[in-house]
């Protein structure tokens, strides 16, 4: 096996290890505006270690598309790491509840949305692949699918890295990417996540820095702004179901491998100046990152606008029987959120850019391809 082979494997299990340690907590942001409600209701899933996702935390994610938020339980576990259940099995329970949910609460409201996090949006993938095997599968112009710092995005997922060992102690071979789906989708992706955006050309510092990103940029996914997303980081692709994909790639104001030293109070311009340093050689761990065959979508993305009115969190539209243990809640970060004045360099191509940053295509009207089912 190739040297570069073995590092990717190598540092894509690190990874993993030291991410398992980081998600138990919740970087320095701030809340802002989520954007209009779309959607009569979101179901909300949470990530590991987060069986249930409090009402306080749900309420403060940005991104939901709707003011009324439903949390789906499940076991949220990640054994060896964290709990007694294997990921592949805690997905599996979580998509089972999760199917019924989309159900139940397409025939009370009519639109929806599915917010997933982290292994929360393995989930989402999970569950969509059982609605297609489903003779009950809901309309695709009802439900909306939001995955955050999902670990099988498309080309930059952690999952994509893993070799098939580690995958199979964690009963997850069949999470390495998600299916295709007939359902309009939003991923949101910050950027040196290693979770959602590891290195496709691996080296120590790109490596070690997305590591750190695990601590100041997995989480935080929750919390961001799209309409600060700069446009050259939003594409749009359109799959053989004519469902619409819309990819943010959230930049980072700073390299998180030297976050520590700014968080110590060392001078800005002294980090900077090593950020000068390491940032070529993280940008070549991203260099021509291959991006997944598209199609330009006909429709234009509506823009954002803030909800108007309180958001608020409501119980399931039918009976649905815990499968985590009792409801886990997290502390919402206090800070400033730092917009930064530039995107990150160019690094994926082959997708239609769009012309402004807009929001999730949620109200996008589905486009019309030959061969959709």
């Amino acid at each position: 096996m190739p040297f570069s082979a073995r590092l990717t494997r190598t540092s894509a299990v690190c990874a993993l290890t030291a991410g398992l340690l980081a998600t138990t907590a919740v970087g320095a942001t701030a809340q802002v505006a989520p954007a209009a409600p779309r959607a009569a209701e979101t179901l909300v899933v949470g990530g590991t270690t987060f069986p249930s996702v409090s009402a306080a935390t749900m309420a403060s994610f940005t991104n939901t598309f709707s003011p009324n938020l439903v949390n789906v339980p499940y076991p949220a576990q990640l054994a060896p790491f964290s709990g007694d259940i294997s990921l592949g099995t805690s997905v599996a329970a979580g998509a089972a509840t999760l199917v019924q949910m989309i159900q139940a609460s397409v025939a009370a409201t009519g639109s929806i949305v599915v917010w997933g996090i982290s292994q929360g949006a393995l989930v989402i993938n999970a569950a969509t692949k059982a609605l297609l095997e489903s003779p009950d599968r809901p309309d695709p112009d009802a439900v909306t699918l939001v995955r955050v710092a999902d670990p099988a995005t498309p080309v930059t997922g952690m999952l994509n890295f893993l070799p098939d060992a580690v995958l199979s102690l964690l009963q997850s071979e069949s999470m390495r990417t998600a299916v295709e789906t007939p359902f309009n989708t939003v991923i949101i992706v910050n950027s040196y996540d290693a979770f959602s955006d590891f290195p496709v050309n691996p080296n120590p510092v790109a490596v070690l820095n997305a590591l750190a990103g695990l601590f100041y940029r997995h989480g935080q996914t929750a919390f961001v702004d799209l309409q600060s997303v700069p446009a050259e980081n939003i594409s749009v692709s359109v799959n053989s179901y004519g469902a619409t994909t819309t990819t943010y790639r959230v930049p980072s104001p700073d390299l998180p491998l030297t976050r520590p030293l700014r968080d110590a109070g060392i001078p800005g311009a002294w980090v900077d100046a090593l950020d000068a340093l390491i940032q070529p050689m993280v940008d070549a761990g991203y260099a021509a990152a291959p991006a997944p065959a598209t199609a330009a979508p006909s429709a234009v993305i509506a823009a954002a606008r803030p909800i108007e009115g309180q958001v608020r969190v409501v119980p399931p539209t039918a009976p649905v029987i815990a499968s985590g243990d009792a409801a886990v809640g997290v502390t919402r970060p206090a800070g400033a959120v730092r917009v930064p004045a530039t995107a990150d360099r160019a690094r994926r191509g082959g997708v239609e850019k769009l012309s402004r940053p807009l929001t999730a295509a949620v109200s996008t009207p589905r486009a019309v391809k030959a061969g959709r089912s």
